[in-house]
């Protein structure tokens, strides 16, 4: 699933292309039911004729902010975007172009058809139930304690709750968790202070370094790199049974809130 470092990989990407300025002039939507709100996708039209006035982030959520409105763009699973020139073939599962005023098309890639992309007023329409952002550098390691101390649940649910703190996921949460030595069953309430700090520092280091990999591993096109759970970004195989990268202990997994968690029973308490 692409997380805060694809969605800030993707933010930049659409500033090198020179996105900023440029208009809409056609939606094409490629899967039946979008223009009637069907899949999350509804009522795209009235984006043309609209301006890119700048991109922004929240979390894994895309903000373009228009001269009028705000477009959405939540990736969901397995979505990705592409500015494609008019002789570029499209993407094999194309399920949205933005035609733009320069001939070129911005393009939505999803074959599991869960990204969501609808038109707003404002920006905390978006934002509103998000709680900081995992980057704001203003999002200090106290107000990260201060969110996080009182909670009962498990650290890895906690991390993983947007409400709390927006961008972490499921594999991110993993790393940070085995870099600081801390169980994801663990709950939140009964996590020191001090272990507390390392994981808000651990986050930052751990979702900038994903940044830094992803802008070095664009693909033969200059786009970002796709989300792969087992890329040099990752200390952890995310396979049972396999040997932690600290301590060469047999990995295991277990189910927290939904999501699978992979932890090592040596290093992790």
């Amino acid at each position: 699933m692409p997380e805060l470092p694809e969605i800030e990989a993707l933010r930049r990407y659409l500033l090198r292309e020179g996105l900023v300025g440029r208009t809409f002039v056609e939606v094409d939507a490629e899967w039946p039911g979008v223009e009637d709100t069907i899949d999350g996708m509804g009522g795209l039209s009235p984006l043309v004729g609209r301006r890119i006035k700048a991109f922004g982030r929240h979390g894994k959520q895309l903000i373009a902010k228009l001269d009028t409105g705000v477009l959405g763009l939540h990736m969901g699973m397995t979505g990705r975007l592409g500015v494609m020139a008019p002789e570029d073939e499209s993407f094999r599962y194309r399920r949205l172009a933005l035609y733009l005023d320069d001939e070129r098309r911005l393009e939505l890639d999803d074959v599991r058809r869960w990204a969501m992309v609808r038109i707003e007023n404002d920006v905390e329409t978006f934002t509103a139930r998000m709680g900081p952002d995992a980057l704001d550098p203003d999002f200090t390691s106290a107000q990260f304690i201060e969110r996080v101390s009182a909670k009962r649940s498990p650290i890895k649910s906690v991390l993983l709750d947007q409400k709390v703190l927006a961008g972490v996921g499921n594999i991110y949460a993993d790393e940070v968790l085995l870099i600081v030595g801390v169980s994801p069953s663990r709950r939140a309430d009964k996590i020191s202070a001090g272990q507390l700090e390392s994981i808000h520092n651990t986050i930052v280091g751990v979702l900038e370094n994903a940044l830094a990999f992803i802008e070095s591993h664009p693909d033969n096109q200059g786009r970002p790199y796709v989300i792969d759970a087992h890329d040099d970004r990752m200390q952890i195989p995310r396979k049972p049974g396999a040997p932690c990268p600290q301590c060469e202990t047999a990995l295991k997994s277990k189910k927290i809130g939904g999501r699978t968690a992979y932890y090592c029973p040596s290093c992790q308490h």
